[in-house]
């Protein structure tokens, strides 16, 4: 694989923020994602602010865990360069701050980075990566109340699903990354509680 090509990888997703804590491979299953003609209302568990459920360290370890599949047929230097602009949309923040309404998305991420995703649902809007990529955001509401962040970029596509739990006190985010440079979709799941 060319330098050129490995550009597109989904580092250019990382305009995404985060991901944290407690991965769960096991019977892990993703909702597909969501087209903008099913968009649902927001939860009303959704909102609020909510912290790593595990040590960092733990939950990053299973998400290079996850990773490791997807890059293990490239050659040496390619796979140091995947892992390194898939740092980017893979880091682990120690809080999520959410707040929803039927008209606008806002995600807080803070941690190692803090960045905010504001938006109105269904609408894309321009996001950039610590190192410069651009990738096209949208936030949508699933039919289920979740939510649904899509990060796509030249040569692959991540989903965020943020889903509250039954009553309230956690929150799940599944993650979804694709792109035709890896040799496979990476998944994982992170878990938050209520702070």
């Amino acid at each position: 694989m060319k330098p050129s090509l490995l550009r597109a990888l989904p580092t250019s997703l990382a305009a995404c923020g985060a991901i944290a804590a407690a991965v769960a491979f096991a019977g892990l299953t993703f909702a597909a994602p969501a087209s903008r003609a099913q968009t649902g209302q927001p939860s009303p568990l959704l909102n609020g602010t909510w912290r790593l459920a595990t040590p960092r360290p733990q939950a990053q370890q299973s998400i290079q865990q996850a990773i490791g599949p997807a890059v293990a047929r490239l050659n040496p230097d390619m796979q140091r360069m995947a892992r390194a602009r898939l740092a980017e949309s893979t880091w682990v923040p120690d809080q999520v701050t959410i707040a929803a309404s039927a008209t606008q998305i806002s995600i807080a991420v803070a941690g190692q980075e803090n960045r905010t995703f504001t938006s109105t649902p269904g609408q894309p809007q321009n996001v950039y990566s610590r190192s410069g990529v651009r990738a096209s955001l949208t936030q949508l509401f699933r039919p289920d109340g979740a939510i649904e962040q899509q990060l796509r970029a030249m040569d692959g596509t991540q989903y965020n699903f943020y889903t509250p739990q039954a009553g309230g006190g956690a929150l799940s985010l599944d993650v979804l990354i694709q792109s035709q440079r890896l040799t496979g979709d990476i998944r994982f799941r992170v878990q938050f509680t209520r702070q």
